[in-house]
């Protein structure tokens, strides 16, 4: 009898203890509404995010990072499975083990492996709500590929867009829009090509009375190790005045450290200078430079054509710069603006 009465002591204690903080007992099943089940591809533990990998039909932790293991289907009811096991897959349910959640908060699939997060990641698919601090209730959502909507209504905020591209992980484009103080309307032409970008731009002044070349403030960039590849194109622009008439001035476009090209002028003449240096690059290993001066308020033009062998396969950075110099120290040149575009050509 005392036997028997321990055992009903130790079940009871038991009951009593599956009915605690669920956090003792990691995550746990609360109810089960709608589920299915599938065979284990790896280990699975309860209240694993998992989806269904399409190379094998597979169970796997579903993650916000990995293209192969994305959508989640549901979360992972019972008990841990091994490999090859059967295991239960509870779509809809409430399931509790966490601590302090959002209460009425969404959860996200999360980019670590299995899990759910309150904070949305660049692949956005809702896991289900926090109806505690403690549970969720899960109903795990259709991811939503917006790529193809044709109209997708007003998008707030000032960085409404942000692109994953075709490799899901920690880094995306942002587009993002000043604020608005009128109607504004930006028109796609009609036509297939890339869109030159504006990478850096200054106003900063920068003077040379000296017979001997000077950076021009805003001009230093630094390109990515293997930024060149075949229709990648760099473009910079420069002006400014010229006072004096004693002698040829210069502006000059460094690449890696080299000057690639230097555009000068027959003399001296005093006015208003722009210069443009256009570098296509036509390989890996080839960029065509042109480059433009205009001189003496337009009625100079001196053009050039070179070639450059800046390699995208050698390691390191790749600086470029612009430079000013003159011939003569009785001259002055002011460089009074600089802008830097980038692009690829369409194929």
């Amino acid at each position: 009898m005392r036997t028997k009465r321990l055992s009903i002591i130790l079940i009871l204690m038991v009951f009593l203890l599956s009915l605690a903080a669920p956090g003792a007992w990691a995550y746990s099943t609360k109810y089960k509404l709608m589920g299915f089940s599938g065979t284990a591809g790896e280990v699975l533990t309860t209240g694993t995010v998992v989806c269904i990998a399409d190379a094998d039909g597979l169970i796997y932790k579903a993650d916000a990072n990995d293209a192969t293991r994305q959508p989640a289907v549901g979360v992972v009811g019972l008990q841990a499975r091994a490999i090859g096991d059967k295991v239960e897959v509870i779509t809809h349910g409430i399931f509790r083990g966490w601590t302090t959640l959002s209460e009425g908060a969404s959860g996200y699939l999360s980019e670590t492996a299995g899990a759910i997060t309150q904070t949305s990641p660049t692949y956005s698919q809702k896991i289900g709500v926090a109806i505690s601090t403690t549970e969720y209730l899960i109903n795990c959502q259709e991811y939503i590929d917006t790529s193809a909507l044709t109209a997708l209504g007003v998008l707030s905020g000032a960085t409404p867009i942000i692109l994953e591209g075709a490799t899901p992980d920690a880094f995306e484009s942002t587009i993002a829009t000043e604020d608005p103080t009128a109607d504004n309307t930006i028109t796609v032409p009609n036509y297939s090509g890339a869109v030159p970008l504006v990478i850096a731009q200054g106003y900063t002044q920068t003077s040379n009375g000296d017979a001997s070349a000077l950076d021009v403030t805003g001009s230093s960039i630094t390109l990515a190790d293997g930024w060149f590849a075949e229709g990648k194109t760099l473009k910079y622009t420069l002006g400014g005045t010229v006072t004096g008439a004693n002698g040829a001035v210069s502006v000059i476009l460094y690449l890696e450290d080299g000057a690639v090209m230097t555009l000068t002028s027959a003399d001296g003449a005093a006015g208003d200078w722009t210069a443009e240096f256009t570098v296509v690059a036509v390989s890996a290993t080839a960029q065509r430079i042109i480059g433009v001066l205009r001189a003496e308020g337009g009625a100079e033009v001196i053009t050039d054509y070179a070639t450059d062998n800046t390699a995208i396969g050698a390691a390191g950075t790749i600086p470029v710069k612009a430079q000013i110099n003159l011939a003569n120290a009785a001259d002055v040149i002011t460089n009074e603006y600089v802008r830097i575009e980038a692009w690829s050509k369409a194929d």
